[in-house]
């Protein structure tokens, strides 16, 4: 039996089914090219985000290895101050008054005339410290110099006395921060 042609109008049918079957392909490669690509942009993001994450711990260890081994020179320095001479050491003493570039004043404290001007250094530095735990303002680190105020000059030689550097009596030293260094909070 011979089969008959089919009918324009299954022909049509067969054709409209197949474009769709086309359309309906091209569709879903795209969709599968589109989650494939949002999958890489996921990753990417993923991978960033870990990346940034391990750059952060990064950091903040080396913040925290920075502010220990800071506090440990602190500590070094704390130790290694002298004790304070009494007030009837006379002569043989000097009361430094430390003034702060913002007007403040460290506590004044005494000092043997045979301590070196490092002595004071160190004693400005603990007491900085000290002010930083305090107030939250950052001042440890600075590189700075002791400044006397008459005459007006830099205690840059810190293995002379303070004989040596002319601090006698009641002395008024000022903290100046070398031009590159200048804490955050002043």
């Amino acid at each position: 039996r011979e089969v008959a042609p089919p009918s324009p109008g299954v022909l049509e049918a067969r054709a409209v089914r197949r474009d769709q079957d086309f359309e309906f392909q091209e569709s879903l490669a795209a969709d599968q090219a589109k989650e494939r690509q949002r999958q890489e942009e996921e990753a990417a993001a993923r991978l960033r985000e870990q990346e940034e994450q391990a750059r952060a711990k990064a950091e903040a260890e080396e913040v925290a290895l920075a502010a220990a081994k800071r506090q440990e020179e602190i500590e070094a320095a704390r130790a290694q101050l002298p004790a304070e001479p009494p007030a009837s050491a006379g002569k043989d003493s000097v009361l430094v008054v430390v003034r702060l570039p913002d007007g403040a004043r460290l506590q004044p404290r005494r000092f043997n005339a045979s301590d070196k001007v490092g002595v004071l250094y160190s004693f400005v530095r603990v007491a900085l410290y000290d002010l930083e735990t305090k107030d939250g303002r950052e001042h440890v680190g600075q590189e700075f110099d002791l400044v006397t105020n008459m005459p007006v000059k830099a205690l840059t030689d810190k293995d002379v006395t303070c004989a040596e550097a002319d601090l006698t009596g009641q002395t008024l030293l000022m903290v100046q921060y070398h031009a590159l260094s200048t804490p955050k909070g002043a």
